[in-house]
């Protein structure tokens, strides 16, 4: 009898397991079933950011595969996403000028002399494929007391339909943050003495060109807001520009 209470006991614990076990299941489907009912939410109101978060689908898969650490991790990461506004794209390989562009996290790219590049755009339909590199911390003359804008071409589509090497002028404007107007504006000529190698089309197996514009566009101490002039080109740790062509001699 000893022996058939101690199995007995034995099974009842085992049951009591099940029983628990159970309902945690039912518990994590139905915060699993919350769960994509946030997502589906979350995809038709703003697609482009949900496509610019894989960590939510990371933590989706953790809670497919057995309850999380912390459910409230998952929401909390949904509700975040739910407060930004859908991803703007400024740029695209098919961006016609006049093109805008920002340069984020400018105190960075300077501290680490780092080179941000525009997405690439053409400089008309059927153009030429070009980019932008800004130097927050300048470089050749401009180093370190100048921002550097260089312009540099890529291969295009249409490259072997049209003139090289490129001719023709280029406006480059830093856009006053303060009021609509004193930005801060130069052009950027490709001349007759312009190298080659930085005018031409792209051959081998480089991707671009040499950078050739402007290495003191702008020297850093003019960024910070001028009150006498209400200027202020530098704001929340960015630049904005605006990129247009003059004309094209090519």
């Amino acid at each position: 009898m000893e022996e058939l209470a101690m199995r007995l006991e034995s099974e009842n614990k085992a049951l009591k397991r099940e029983i628990a076990e159970l309902k945690n299941s039912c518990v994590h489907r139905s915060e699993l079933d919350e769960l994509k009912q946030d997502l589906d939410r979350l995809k038709k109101s703003s697609p482009d950011s949900f496509g610019c978060s894989p960590g939510i689908y990371s933590r989706v898969k953790t809670v497919k595969k057995g309850r999380p650490q912390s459910l409230h991790e998952v929401t909390q990461a949904m509700q975040d996403q739910l407060a930004k506004p859908p991803l703007i794209r400024e740029c695209s390989c098919g961006s016609l000028p006049p093109f805008y562009f920002t340069v984020e996290n400018y105190a960075h790219h300077k501290k680490h002399s780092l080179k941000w590049y525009s997405s690439p755009f053409y400089s008309c339909p059927g153009g030429y494929k070009m980019c932008v590199g800004v130097s927050a911390g300048g470089c050749g003359v401009g180093e370190g007391t100048h921002v550097s804008v260089l312009v540099h071409f890529l291969r295009g589509e249409f490259d072997t339909s049209l003139q090289w090497p490129f001719r023709g002028t280029l406006a480059i404007h830093l856009l006053n943050e303060r009021r609509d107007g004193s930005h801060h504006c130069h052009e950027v000529v490709f001349g007759k003495d312009v190298p080659v190698m930085q005018s031409g089309c792209v051959s081998g197996g480089f991707e671009k060109t040499l950078g050739y514009g402007l290495p003191l566009f702008i020297d850093h101490a003019q960024l910070s807001y001028n009150p006498t002039l209400d200027c202020e080109y530098l704001k929340h740790d960015r630049l904005r520009f605006v990129l247009d062509i003059v004309k094209l001699d090519s």
